[in-house]
């Protein structure tokens, strides 16, 4: 029988082929044996892609609720350590200014009287704290600070006291401001929505909406015992001074009944965090049980991975020989 050889070049390129070969394959059964995957779900399942599409939408789902619950819980625990510095300050500072003003220590009134200020800065502060770029107590203007202007909140209460005759006018007149909703505090220096914040899904049916705003009566109040203070401080009722104490032992008791409303405000904060972290829980549980599940439809067995790893390694490892040895084959090698 009589046959003709194949070409140099055309042998070439079949050996490249075979070569070309068995390495994607040896690499893909290198995959299936590290992953212990299936590197083709299709094949694997003979066509059957169904069950494994819905759980990795079900598993899409659930990874995408765990980030998000991981966030708002981060943002939860931020904005209980915040509410937890106001609590500490209007403890502190209504207390201190109580004392004061009920011992008649003139000098010690006047001390923490103007230590109001910087009290005022401290809570604007707080309340204008981001977590990820977000205002945290701004409710569903997260863009935006919560609280604005405290130079400008400390002139109108100033302007109210002076223009009030007594203490009891001057106090009415600051509730309007503070708790009206056309007073100067909803329209001038609270800058966020009266709207909460985005709410986040607990599951498929529950969502929660869980961060306070700086709206809160709680806040309201404290801000109004410190800037009543600090306006007295800045030389308000200097016309006249018998007012006075009235107007700052009564700030004293609105700052430090403010301390009583932050901690119920944090205790409620509190409890939506167990059920943040709850839900944390079950998407988490949900997400590995369901990667299992995806595992069981798609793995391989180790034992015949590893088989076939090995027969191609062989494989290929032998063509390499064979190769290295037809291309040494010359002409004068048998001459």
């Amino acid at each position: 029988m009589n046959f003709m050889p194949l070409p140099d070049l055309a042998l070439n390129r079949l050996q490249q082929s075979q070569v070309s070969n068995l390495r994607a394959e040896l690499q893909t059964a290198s995959q299936e044996l590290t992953t212990g995957l299936s590197a083709d779900p299709a094949a694997k399942l003979n066509g059957n892609l169904a069950p494994l599409l819905a759980i990795d939408r079900s598993l899409a789902l659930s990874d995408q609720r765990i980030a998000d619950l991981s966030l708002a819980s981060n943002k939860a625990g931020f904005a209980q350590a915040q509410l937890s510095t106001l609590s500490d300050l209007a403890d502190r500072t209504g207390l201190d200014l109580i004392s004061a003003v009920s011992s008649g220590d003139v000098v010690s009134t006047n001390a923490i009287a103007g230590q109001a200020r910087t009290a005022l800065d401290t809570v604007f502060g707080t309340l204008n704290a981001t977590y990820a770029g977000r205002s945290l107590f701004s409710g569903a203007a997260e863009d935006r600070p919560a609280l604005t202007g405290v130079d400008q909140l400390v002139a109108d209460v100033a302007a109210i006291i002076d223009a009030g005759p007594t203490p009891a006018d001057a106090e009415a007149a600051i509730e309007v401001y503070f708790n009206d909703p056309t007073g100067g505090f909803s329209t001038t220096i609270y800058a966020g929505s009266t709207s909460a914040a985005p709410s986040v899904a607990l599951d498929d049916q529950a969502r929660l909406a869980f961060l306070p705003r700086a709206d809160d009566q709680s806040v309201r109040d404290l801000l109004r015992g410190l800037a009543t203070t600090a306006a007295v401080a800045s030389g308000a009722g200097a016309a006249d001074p018998s007012n006075l104490s009235a107007l700052l032992e009564q700030a004293g008791r609105q700052v430090f009944s403010a301390k009583t409303a932050i901690v119920a405000l944090k205790a409620e904060l509190g409890v939506s965090e167990e059920k943040l972290d709850e839900s944390l829980g079950f998407q988490t549980s949900l997400s590995q049980t369901l990667a299992m599940s995806r595992n069981d439809l798609v793995a391989v067995d180790p034992y015949a991975a590893a088989t076939r790893f090995t027969a191609l390694e062989g494989q290929l490892a032998s063509l390499y020989t064979v190769t290295a040895r037809l291309s040494g084959l010359r002409l004068t090698n048998f001459l």
